[in-house]
């Protein structure tokens, strides 16, 4: 019973944690330990709440739509408790034990992937160096390209943020197919990066940011930079 509700709480867990930390990554040439850190991500606080949360929303939804590959997680539990009891383990060795080489299998599972980005071989990476081998890399690119629009914004105006935001949607470079919000989030995200660049050059801020977190930095670090250095 306990492996069924890991499994309800592991899989939205693993569309956050590929989305947001193992994309990324892959897309900038490089592979990191993807069982490793979604192991680690799986046990941050906010994460394991959020996981939480969802199994216990779900173990307590009778509905089953009529397309579901499965009965729901409430019909499932209820199912399992009509069983008789089965033996008793004490094991609690990892599945992925089982498994030998799990590097060599992560990058046979991400090589075809990356082949499809034109990208023809993947840069094996620690998740502990992917703050300064794949995002602040990634991020000056950002910065550079956006010189002409950001020359002028300072902290000053962090006061006036909607303001500032909104008239750095219209003049983004690159945003002409973009959705308002699109457009509006990458200003969020162009500014948040911005800052957080300026702050490692001024007062390496780095050092506080890798203290923070070592494994899966965007989980730490999200678009939302500001609200993270000023809250």
């Amino acid at each position: 019973m306990s492996a069924l509700l890991v499994m309800h709480g592991a899989a939205p867990a693993w569309h956050a944690y590929w989305n947001n930390e193992v994309a990324p990554v892959v897309r900038e040439g490089f592979i990191p330990p993807v069982a490793a850190g979604f192991s680690s991500f799986t046990h941050v606080e906010a994460v394991a709440k959020q996981v939480n949360q969802i199994i216990e929303k779900q173990s307590k939804d009778q509905k089953t739509d009529p397309y579901d590959s499965h009965p729901s997680l409430h019909d499932r539990l209820a199912a399992l408790e009509n069983l008789p009891a089965g033996t008793h383990t004490t094991n609690q060795t990892p599945a992925i034990s089982l498994l030998e080489n799990v590097p060599q299998l992560e990058t046979e599972l991400l090589t075809p992937i990356a082949k499809r980005l034109k990208i023809e071989n993947l840069k094996p990476v620690k998740w502990d160096d992917v703050f300064v081998s794949v995002y602040l890399p990634s991020w000056h690119t950002i910065v550079r390209e956006q010189e002409s629009v950001l020359n002028g914004l300072t902290t000053d105006l962090l006061s006036e943020t909607p303001k500032s935001i909104a008239d750095l949607e219209r003049r983004l470079k690159g945003v002409a197919k973009l959705t308002a919000q699109q457009q509006k989030n990458l200003a969020i995200y162009t500014v948040g990066i911005a800052l957080t660049l300026a702050l490692i050059k001024q007062d390496g801020a780095y050092t506080h940011l890798s203290a923070r977190q070592s494994c899966c930095p965007k989980t730490a670090v999200r678009s939302n930079h500001l609200q993270y250095y000023l809250g």
